[in-house]
């Protein structure tokens, strides 16, 4: 295992903060319950260079393991999720990162 990255690609802002309260139920989803990977941290958003996609900007997060089960949840939770470094388009340089705090995902309505 190591360090696993996700890029989550989203529309406006409505899908941002969807994909935020998609990220904030893995994280607090029962593993009893439903197979999923470590919980998601180091969350950023980040915006694209190229903007002649349908996406305006992406977040980023990652975890230590639990990749697949990742990949899964997103999936059937219609998240379009690639790999750090596989996504299909250009992000803006890492100092233009944003971080999503704690007490914003805190924040978030469920």
């Amino acid at each position: 295992m190591g360090w696993q990255s996700y890029v989550l690609p989203y529309r406006d802002e409505e899908h941002k903060k969807l994909i935020l309260k998609i990220i904030k139920e893995h994280n607090e989803a029962d593993w009893d319950e439903v197979e999923r990977g470590e919980e998601l941290y180091s969350i950023v958003d980040a915006a694209m260079t190229n903007t002649n996609t349908k996406w305006v900007g992406c977040i980023l997060c990652g975890h230590g393991g639990g990749r697949s089960y990742t990949f899964q949840w997103f999936e059937d939770h219609k998240v379009e999720a690639y790999g750090y470094g596989r996504e299909p388009f250009e992000l803006v340089p890492e100092e233009a990162w944003v971080e999503i705090t704690p007490d914003y995902m805190e924040a978030l309505e469920n």
